[in-house]
């Protein structure tokens, strides 16, 4: 991921989400993850630290996802509920259906709780050669990163899950250059998976 620690976010990351959130969405994970006796990677809380981050950014501004969420009785497991009672206590905030789903595919990725209707496999040998026939010069830590984001990304759009990404036009006017690669990514990505994926997805890639 294009961060390797709480304190190490680059300045750009400040122009997009609250910084001052970052360090207390991460005590909240480690503690529960400790709790729970959930092991995640680095990268996967990396991931999950910014990716909860953007969501109550996006939540405090107003917005959700504006889809229905699937796997009902997944929402009202006892693990996922602590967790976002937690979250809900600490930041004030309601967090809806949708964007609990996605913070659970976040830990279906990393093998936690997995559950049928996520299981369908995607391929990272496959993943990670279009990443580098269109990133030659990708750096082995953020090209891991960005396999297991694209697949979230990928199990999200074939679930029917979109992302709502506020600093979409953000990411286009500042990353240009990043921003075309991740468009040839997702062209890759779209014709290997027989999937579309959105610009807000792009825009998530772009940032990695």
């Amino acid at each position: 991921s294009y961060f390797s620690n709480i304190s190490g976010i680059p300045d750009f990351v400040a122009d997009f989400i609250d910084i001052s959130i970052i360090g207390s969405i991460s005590e909240v994970l480690q503690t529960f993850l400790l709790e729970e006796k959930i092991s995640l990677t680095d990268i996967s809380l990396q991931a999950l630290i910014l990716h909860i981050s953007i969501a109550i950014d996006r939540l405090k501004d107003g917005h959700s996802l504006e889809i229905e969420s699937i796997e009902e009785k997944e929402l009202n497991k006892e693990w996922i509920q602590k967790l976002i009672r937690k979250l809900e206590e600490t930041f004030n905030i309601v967090i809806p259906n949708t964007e609990i789903q996605n913070i659970i595919i976040h830990f279906e990725m990393n093998n936690i709780d997995s559950k049928q209707s996520f299981q369908e496999p995607t391929n990272d040998s496959l993943i990670s050669s279009m990443i580098q026939e269109s990133i030659p010069l990708i750096d082995e830590k953020t090209l891991l990163g960005l396999v297991t984001h694209l697949e979230a990304a990928i199990l999200r759009i074939k679930n029917g899950l979109s992302i709502l990404n506020p600093f979409t036009n953000d990411v286009k006017n500042n990353f240009p250059i990043s921003f075309d690669e991740a468009i040839i990514i997702k062209q890759k990505i779209d014709s290997a998976f027989n999937i579309t994926t959105p610009e807000q997805e792009v825009a998530y890639i772009a940032v990695h």
